[in-house]
């Protein structure tokens, strides 16, 4: 049985646990704290909003579908338009849904012809919403809702004659009182070469009670000819908005080097057309995503390979120049993009869009993303609200806004099961969705520390640190060097923590495997515990337990474990309990099917050890105990976590479970009881620290439960802090958008300091560091956002400071070796 690397058991059977950011906890004032007041800053608060029973927006008890594609207010109504599609995936007509506040949400019928239709876009028009598209005839149409009624309004494209197709109507858009609305006819498709693609463009000054085509420049009339337009049924990508009382209309065709987008406006009239220019002219090779008017500045959201942009035009589109934002604002792990946005009443801008993490089961998942700002100089983007979390597909397709409140309207589509992963036209339940979002300038605090990237050297090839020790010169790094088979114990010592120097010592580098933790003894020595690999790579029946010993950090021994007690097992956690030294981790007893807790103890320093019974109550009450880590509480009782599980078989011949806390201690090490254990009754639990910290003893780790959605289960994540009580285990209320896992804790004069990573749904990790404050987790720099996959590893005190080495796999997948220093402010 191939030992595991580190009982870090995410996923399992609990596929959803995957989710968040970091965001700053609100605190009590203690009269203690080090936090400073910083100017005044928009912040959001998200509800998630769940629809009733009966509700429209659920179209049924199986996988029918509400694709919404537009919203739309006026008048004290929000309109959302889209298509119903059955369970098999047919269309079932359109659909037009109204609320007044963005939670109770009511069907409206439509009329015969466009009910049985399609509705593509929807836009306010004076105290009306215009939603237009096509009848079920297929010419174009549209409706004027108002008042809870919708009404037909006939759009006059030109008739593109016997041998055409009647125009799809893309793209409406109003202000100042006129009306612009866009679609795409197809002429001569009789013969494939002379078919034509063409635009037309329809004013109106009326709020839509009457309508005049507008004369076109060929260059964008002609939107694309020949076979092509025929085979793509619907050619071009159009979008048109108005800016500055002109419409400016972007064109997208699809070519073998993907969409050329251009963008065209208008003067006043719309008699004169003027090209802007296309999208890599104007933005750098980037895609467009999105045009938004923000009072005199032309917004355009583009896309350059997994991160978004954001650009600003102040003469009408004839120039933009990018917004300087933070990497990680539309940046990070996953693919950003920008859907939707809207000018609030303050003039603050709310923009809602998507980021999208790797193909699961066939299909990539996606989050909704929020940012705002008010200045478009600052950007404040939700990174930890939970209202935001989903395991499947959330997209947003319109913002409009109440005040200061928004309403985000889109779609919750769930996510595909395994059996579907080759399904591409699976049908798979898509409900409408919407969010309310409150928005309010408020004196925020600064996290108690501040962090600062470390310039780390020394660390050659790939190399992996697990703990890191304070020793008389300084820190030293414990873990491996070298990638899979390869891999070999590893130390490296530095006085900063920024530069570090290997550790030349054959005994480490003797046999295969990693050192997983460490600890400093009373004579100032270190003792390393960790895995000793067998030569053969598809069998452990030569792995054992490893131990390392040090009396400086500088030379090393490694003690030779030969009896068969210790075949098998893996040391995770190692402290110093007085004079003995005590590892835990897992033991591979014979004759089990799965690993027991794994307790050693030392009295000599790590010289020579013994095994502690653990076949007898009470362990082996769990078919699976795993031991993490181990510390000394301040009444010098042992207590140890980890988790406990109950495993399923899987088709690779492995096995799979979801984690429970586990919580043991002892008076000396030898005879030992289990504890409740925080975050009992969740559905995924596991502790893989444990430290004492200021009044008591903190337990940490990470944890999910679910929230209960109309389409799907989703995960709702605490923050994965415990502080141990008098009357068992505190555990705050805080959520989190994505899963914070603490993995090493340090105490510094600003608190505890946690390390982990942001586990962020399929969309890989990002280094965490935070401070626990009150049993609640303080994320201490959203900068720590990048986009690779990152984790912070390690952490140790080194005088006022705190030094961080994590890891980056941002390069190949080769991990290197990063840093970060943290300090109070």
């Amino acid at each position: 049985m191939r030992p595991l690397a580190r009982p870090l058991v995410v996923g399992l059977v609990i596929t959803l646990a995957a989710c968040s950011g970091g965001g700053s906890a609100d605190e009590e004032d203690s009269g203690e704290s080090t936090e400073s007041p910083v100017p005044a800053a928009l912040t959001a608060t998200v509800e998630r909003v769940i629809p009733a029973e009966g509700s429209p927006l659920i179209p049924g008890t199986g996988d029918e579908r509400l694709e919404l594609v537009s919203a739309a207010a006026a008048d004290g109504d929000i309109v959302a338009v889209g298509t119903r599609r059955g369970a098999d995936g047919s269309r079932d007509g359109s659909a037009l849904v109204r609320s007044t506040d963005g939670r109770e949400w009511a069907d409206v019928e439509l009329p015969a012809e466009i009910g049985a239709g399609t509705l593509t876009a929807a836009a306010a028009v004076g105290d009306a919403v215009l939603a237009v598209g096509n009848a079920e005839s297929g010419q174009p149409a549209a409706v004027r809702y108002q008042g809870g009624t919708a009404e037909a309004v006939e759009l006059p494209f030109p008739d593109p004659g016997a041998a055409g197709q009647p125009a799809w109507v893309r793209a409406v858009a109003a202000a100042d009182g006129r009306v612009y609305v866009a679609g795409v006819s197809i002429e001569g498709v009789e013969n494939p070469q002379d078919a034509v693609a063409a635009l037309t463009v329809l004013v109106s000054d009326d709020d839509g009670a009457s309508w005049t085509p507008l004369e076109l420049p060929d260059e964008l009339r002609v939107v694309d000819s020949g076979p092509a337009v025929i085979e793509q049924g619907t050619p071009g990508q159009i979008d048109l908005i108005t800016h500055a009382g002109v419409p400016v209309v972007s064109v997208g065709v699809p070519g073998t080097d993907g969409v050329t987008t251009t963008l065209w406006t208008a003067d006043e009239s719309g008699a004169e057309w003027t090209v802007l220019g296309t999208a890599a002219e104007l933005f750098e090779d980037q895609s467009l995503d999105l045009l938004h008017s923000h009072d005199d500045t032309l917004l355009a959201f583009t896309r350059a390979g997994t991160d978004a942009a954001a650009w600003r035009s102040d003469d009408g589109g004839a120039t933009f120049s990018r917004v300087e934002t933070e990497p990680w604002t539309f940046g990070g792990g996953g693919r950003q993009s920008v859907d939707t946005a809207v000018t609030l009443e303050s003039g603050a801008l709310m923009v809602a869009g998507v980021t999208e993490g790797e193909v699961r089961n066939g299909r990539r998942p996606g989050q909704l993303e929020l940012w705002l700002t008010s200045d478009l100089e600052t950007w404040q983007r939700d990174l930890a609200d939970p209202a935001l979390t989903g395991v499947g597909y959330q997209r947003p397709v319109g913002l409009v806004g109440l005040g200061e409140q928004a309403v985000v309207i889109g779609t919750d589509q769930r996510s595909p099961t395994e059996d579907e992963a080759e399904e591409a036209g699976a049908s798979l339940a898509t409900h409408g969705a919407s969010w309310i979002v409150s928005v309010e300038a408020s004196d925020v605090t600064e996290p108690p520390v501040e962090v600062t990237p470390l310039e780390v050297s020394g660390f050659t090839g790939e190399s992996s640190v697990s703990a890191l020790v304070p020793v008389a010169d300084g820190l030293l790094a414990v873990g491996s060097a070298g990638s899979d088979a390869e891999k070999v114990p590893a130390a490296w010592a530095s006085p900063d923590g920024a530069t570090w120097t290997p550790v030349e010592a054959p005994a480490l580098a003797e046999a295969p495997g990693e050192i997983h933790a460490a600890t400093a003894t009373a004579d100032g020595g270190v003792v390393a515990v960790g895995e000793l690999r067998g030569e053969d790579q598809e069998s452990d029946d030569d792995d054992r337990l490893g131990v390392w010993r040090s009396p400086d950090g500088a030379a090393w021994e490694r003690v030779d474990l030969t009896d068969a007690a210790y075949t098998g097992a893996i040391g995770y956690g190692i402290t110093l309990a007085g004079d003995t030294v005590i590892a835990v981790g897992v033991s591979e007893p014979e004759g089990r099917d799965y690993r027991d807790v794994g307790i050693w103890r030392s009295a000599d320093a790590g010289a020579s050890w013994e095994v502690v019974p653990t076949a007898e109550a009470p362990f082996r009450e769990h078919d699976v105990e795993v031991l993490a880590d181990i510390a000394v509480r301040e009444d010098d009782t042992l207590v140890a976590v980890g988790h406990t599980g109950v495993p399923e078989d899987t088709e690779n011949g492995g096995f799979q479970y979801p984690p429970v806390p586990y919580v043991i201690e002892s008076a000396d090490g030898q005879a030992w009881s289990v504890l409740p254990a925080p975050f009992e009754g969740m559905e995924f639990g596991d502790l893989y620290v444990v430290t004492p910290a200021a009044d008591g003893l903190l337990a940490l780790g990470a944890a999910s439960e679910s929230m209960d959605l109309p389409n799907l289960d989703a995960p709702m994540l605490p923050s994965g802090v415990a502080r141990q009580t008098d009357d068992g285990w505190d555990v705050s209320d805080q959520r989190f958008r994505h899963q914070p896992r603490i993995l090493a804790a340090a105490e510094s004069p600003a608190g505890t300091v946690l390390a982990g990573q942001w586990y962020r749904l399929s969309a890989g990790t990002d280094a965490l560091i935070a401070v626990e404050r009150e049993g609640e987790l303080v994320a201490a720099d959203a900068a720590l956002i990048a986009d690779g996959d990152q984790s912070a590893d390690a952490a140790a005190a080194l005088g006022d400071q705190v030094v961080v080495l994590g890891s980056d796999t941002t390069q190949d997948d080769v991990t290197t070796v990063i840093g970060w220093s943290v300090t109070p402010r």
